[in-house]
Order: C-alpha cells, then structure tokens, then sequence
C-alpha cells in the first residue's frame, strides 16, 4: 500500500515540476518575442512569486555590470533541489532506503 501512495505521489510530483518548468520556458521565450500578450501577462503573474526571492541577488549583479537577469536559472536549480529533497522524502516513507 506504502508503494503505490509514494509512486502516486511521485508521478504527481513529477507532472508538477514538468508543468513549472515548461512554463519558466515559455517564459523565457516569450520574453523575447511577446511581451505585450494576454498569455505572457498569465505566466509573468505565475512565475513573479518564484522569482521575487532571487531578484536581490540578481539586482546586486545588475548594479555590478552583470548584464543578464539569471532568476529563471536560479529559480530552475531550486526547484531541482526541492524536487529531489521531496524525492527522497517519498523514497523515505516508502521504506525504500
């Protein structure tokens, strides 16, 4: 029963981040081409929250000659990151480890 709930969850977890990650492309790519439509204000309003934690760090890089805005990159490491932690969680309660 342990294993069935931890794939479940697993399976969830993973179409979770696939959709976030999708949609940090999206983003990225509609930045550059279009700005001004209804669907790159959706994402801008989705993906805002994850990128407000980065943007110290990103306009500390700004006001030293930095010319690039990395908080896509950042926020996509830390979603890797919080995905594996939440990975071995669910290996952890299945009693896989």
């Amino acid at each position: 029963m342990r294993y069935e709930i931890g794939y479940q969850i697993l399976a969830g977890m993973s179409y979770f981040f696939r959709i976030i990650n999708l949609a940090l492309l999206a983003y990225c790519v509609m930045s550059f081409f279009a700005r001004g439509t209804k669907l790159f204000a959706l994402l801008d309003r989705l993906i805002a929250p994850l990128r407000r934690p980065f943007m110290p760090l990103t306009m500390w890089m700004a006001q030293r000659g930095f010319p690039f805005d990395l908080s896509i990159i950042f926020i996509y490491i830390a979603l890797s990151l919080v995905q594996s932690l939440l990975t071995q969680i669910v290996y952890i309660f299945m009693g896989v480890w």
